[in-house]
């Protein structure tokens, strides 16, 4: 009886520490899809960007509830039309990340980004929220929302 009871805690503590296990890298491959947007973001690259996407993903900004894109062809090509216009040039920096994994299909990651003009001043900073679901083996980005922007008169928002 006591080898059962010796074993049943062993077993315990090998699928919590499996779970945590996956639930870490979990985290890791969330936070890769903020460091691989911004890398397609700062090359100028909507098409890079869709095989972040999940195909339903949307996108709002959230200081003035304007709905960008309900999926994916509508948010490639609102970031296609932005990077030939005044979006022509400019990074983003991602600083104060935090991925988490809420379950096995669903995470999060929020974190900030500063937008700077091709002379490399500040356009604006903002905090941003990546609601992501797993789609087969892979994470996808699943709904966008910009939320406010650190400093009020530097975004660029449509009066």
């Amino acid at each position: 009886m006591r080898r059962l009871g010796i074993a049943t805690v062993v077993m315990v503590g090998l699928v919590c520490a499996g779970g945590s296990a996956q639930s870490a890298n979990d985290e890791q491959q969330l936070a890769g899809l903020v460091t691989k947007w911004a890398a397609a973001r700062n090359a100028n690259d909507a098409e890079q960007m869709r095989a972040l996407f999940h195909p339903q993903v949307d996108h709002v900004r959230v200081t003035t509830g304007e709905v960008i894109a309900t999926d994916a062809d509508q948010l490639v090509g609102w970031f296609a039309t932005g990077f030939k216009g005044d979006g022509k040039g400019t990074t983003v920096q991602v600083s104060r990340q935090r991925a988490r994994a809420l379950s096995p299909t669903l995470g999060v990651v929020d974190y900030a980004m500063t937008m700077a003009r091709p002379d490399g001043s500040r356009l604006l900073s903002t905090a941003v929220t990546f609601f992501c679901a797993r789609q087969g083996s892979e994470w996808k980005v699943a709904a966008v929302r910009f939320g406010s922007p650190v400093d009020p008169a530097l975004d660029p928002a449509p009066k």
